[in-house]
């Protein structure tokens, strides 16, 4: 099977000095890398078994935990296999338009296989050892925070429990399957922002900042934004499921600069010629820019210029299309303001990891859509979603042994973000859900896509079976449309050209 992947991963590179894909060769190293351990722990045995105080039991568990690893990878790997085979010519993707049934098959298969193998002893093992030490604490933190979101245990009792996960790593390894499979959104954003609980951490051990400060962009209507024709396009204010109300935006700055800083501010320095505009991630339901501030003080402090952070809403209470309106509303406010915030009006980087890339991906289709004239200088998206749709692309299949982020939560997630509550937890198969996202019996038609965001064509349906029922209209403003990745990720009512 190796030697299999060997012979595919070289169609894949980048180019003939660029030796890597991604994909055929990660899974060449998670191969040899558990190689590598069964070989290291097998030596250890062989040396070891004549000493007073050899851990038999120990070693036992772990050459079973690795030889589970391998089982596993036999069993999957020719799925793996297969499916390059059904991809057209050098794609690590299937075509988007067309019949997914056998892609979904390939999926099943997987999801029939038992993961508990990569949450054990094994955790992390295919990553540097000083990283895995990492992932094995944030997996006993999961483990144990999950319990008190069962009933009859509260915090204390998971607290108690840690103690448990810690010395048991098969328990901890089942707990986390059964969480990542069965959690809803409501406890992937509680998880998440136990990240909040560190926010004074950045005051000790990161870059102190003149300026720190979450502000919010006063309501002063639509914003004008000059096109590349000259003429003008409007950007009104967000107002999507919950509302009109103010956009916030944390500034920080390592210096005083004249407009930005309050006036009799000693030691103030010019305006700088660069800025850096920021979406935070955290799957769209969780974080917040202070739980990143360690980077954006590191950041504004070598780079000597002032970093926006947008404060957008979050999901589930906020769906598309709000927080893609709030980061284009502040987007605008900046380059129509570049005063307030210390700059010139010159270079702007725009920097958004995981969900915040998607959402910066986002805003700049649209403002290329718009033929807006001042857009980005740079765009820097960090490990940024794409392909909502649940197809076996690499991240796909690597999710399987994903310490972080398995398949589960990331499309829970995705459901919080485009108003999908129907789909917030239980331990059926993904697959089926992703099928039948409505209702478990519909039968769905081939040729349409898994994707968790409604196209156009069967938004348009809903709204008019909506008002036949309820003989009501309902305001678009407040539904999804198709997938941002490749699609409009706005109304066009929302930005008229004028």
């Amino acid at each position: 099977l190796v030697t299999q992947l060997q012979d595919i991963a070289p169609s894949y590179d980048y180019d003939e000095n660029t030796p890597g894909n991604g994909y055929f060769r990660s899974l060449v190293c998670i191969c040899d890398t558990t190689v590598l351990h069964l070989i290291s722990l097998q030596k250890s045995v062989s040396e070891q078994r004549g000493s007073f105080v050899f851990r038999l039991a120990h070693y036992c568990k772990e050459l079973e935990a690795f030889a589970n690893v391998v089982h596993f990878l036999i069993d999957s790997l020719p799925v793996c296999i297969e499916n390059q085979a059904s991809m057209p010519s050098r794609s690590l993707f299937p075509p988007l338009d067309g019949n997914y049934d056998k892609y979904h098959g390939m999926l099943r298969a997987l999801e029939q296989l038992d993961p508990t193998c990569f949450y054990g002893r094994p955790l992390g093992f295919q990553f540097s050892p000083s990283v895995n030490r990492i992932f094995r604490v944030i997996g006993i933190v999961l483990a144990s925070y999950s319990l008190s979101w069962e009933k009859g245990h509260g915090p204390i009792g998971s607290i108690i429990n840690t103690g448990r996960f810690f010395l048991s790593p098969e328990q901890r390894a089942s707990r986390i399957v059964k969480v990542t499979k069965e959690a809803d959104i409501d406890f992937c954003k509680g998880f998440w922002n136990l990240a909040e609980l560190s926010n004074n951490m950045p005051k000790w051990f990161s870059p102190n900042m003149a300026i720190n400060e979450l502000r919010e962009i006063n309501w002063v209507g639509p914003i004008t934004l000059e096109t590349t024709q000259g003429g003008k396009v409007k950007i009104p204010e967000p107002t999507a499921h919950t509302g009109p109300r103010p956009v916030q935006i944390r500034i920080l700055s390592p210096v005083h600069r004249p407009h930005m800083s309050p006036t009799g501010s000693s030691n103030q320095q010019p305006a700088s010629p660069y800025i850096v505009f920021h979406c935070h991630g955290g799957g769209y339901v969780a974080t917040s820019s202070k739980s990143h501030e360690t980077y954006l003080r590191m950041w504004a402090k070598l780079l000597n210029c002032t970093v926006v952070s947008v404060e957008y809403s979050l999901a589930p209470e906020n769906p598309f299309p709000r927080p893609t309106e709030e980061v284009m509303f502040a987007y605008a406010w900046v380059i129509n303001n570049p005063h307030l915030v210390g700059w010139t009006g010159e270079k702007m980087c725009m920097v958004g990891d995981s969900a915040g890339g998607n959402l910066i991906m986002s805003v700049n289709l649209r403002l290329i859509e718009l033929d807006v004239k001042k857009k980005p200088d740079g765009i820097v998206p960090v490990y940024t979603p794409f392909l909502f749709q649940y197809l076996p692309s690499p991240s796909r299949l690597l999710s399987v042994m994903d310490p972080l982020l398995h398949m589960g939560v990331v499309l829970r997630c995705v459901a919080g973000m485009s108003d999908r509550k129907f789909f917030s937890g239980g331990s059926q198969s993904i697959v089926s859900l992703v099928q039948n996202v409505k209702d478990p019996n519909e039968q769905t038609h081939p040729t349409e896509a898994g994707s968790f965001f409604v196209d156009k064509e069967k938004q348009e349906r809903n709204i008019e079976e909506e008002v036949e029922e309820e003989g009501s209209e309902e305001d678009e403003d407040t539904r999804s449309v198709s997938s941002v990745h490749v699609g409009n990720p706005f109304n066009t009512d929302y930005f008229p050209i004028t």
